[in-house]
């Protein structure tokens, strides 16, 4: 089934991602966490980028949170998780050098 052909016909591209960007952990909160509460606010449609693969470096989850901070309106954000899934990628057994081509 083709969907389109001239899709069909383009060169091959390097494996890529989505990402999101989102904006700088709040100071304040990060520095009564003494670093351990990352809350940032998501990034609009103009902040997604497609990369190569081969640039990311670490994988994070960005979980939503409505935090009440005194003196602020409740805002939707999101605090970041530095290892989700417990680094699957190694449990997993995967190696680049098992797959290479």
């Amino acid at each position: 089934m083709k969907l389109n052909e001239t899709l069909d016909k383009c060169p091959p591209c390097p494996p890529c991602a989505l990402v999101c960007k989102y904006s700088n952990p709040d100071p304040t909160l990060r520095d009564l966490s003494y670093g351990t509460l990352l809350l940032c606010h998501a990034g609009g449609p103009d902040d997604l980028l497609v990369i190569d693969i081969h640039n990311i470096v670490s994988v994070v989850a960005m979980i939503p949170h409505r935090p009440e901070i005194p003196n602020q309106p409740i805002q939707d954000r999101f605090f970041l998780v530095e290892k989700p899934g417990l680094s699957m990628d190694v449990l997993g057994g995967y190696s680049e050098n098992n797959h290479a081509t």
